[in-house]
């Protein structure tokens, strides 16, 4: 495995160079979003596919109260998760519908958009 530092919306890699990315929890904070999806376009060779998995704007005070359950967290960590969940991370999240629109002008053969509770997951394909 091999780990690089640098930017989203200019990777230092190869057109074509991967058959398969995938982006966890770090969407939301990218400064050049269409940058980033025409770049991981650009690194993915024809045929290839990608996943974008990222916090949802719009996720519901229950979705983030029960996925902090789950997580078995003491009180103090626990009441940072959720408040970090419900108003701090969502503010730069995107909706369905914005990811949509944000990924329909990127270039790629297909995309798909689904929701669960807690987040979007958005499947790329070249």
């Amino acid at each position: 495995m091999d780990f690089r530092h640098g930017n989203a919306s200019d990777m230092p890699f190869a057109d074509g160079a991967f058959d398969f990315l995938i982006c966890c929890a770090a969407f939301k904070n990218f400064a050049d979003p269409a940058g980033a999806l025409r770049e991981m376009r650009r690194v993915l060779r024809d045929g290839g596919s990608g996943l974008i998995v990222d916090l949802r704007r719009d996720v519901s005070k229950g979705a983030v109260e029960q996925d902090v359950a789950r997580m078995g967290m003491g009180a103090v960590a626990g009441a940072f998760t959720t408040f970090a969940l419900r108003w701090f991370l969502p503010r730069r999240a995107y909706t369905k519908a914005g990811f949509e629109a944000l990924v329909s002008k990127a270039g790629f053969g297909s995309y798909e958009v689904r929701q669960t509770p807690m987040a979007l997951e958005v499947e790329l394909r070249k």
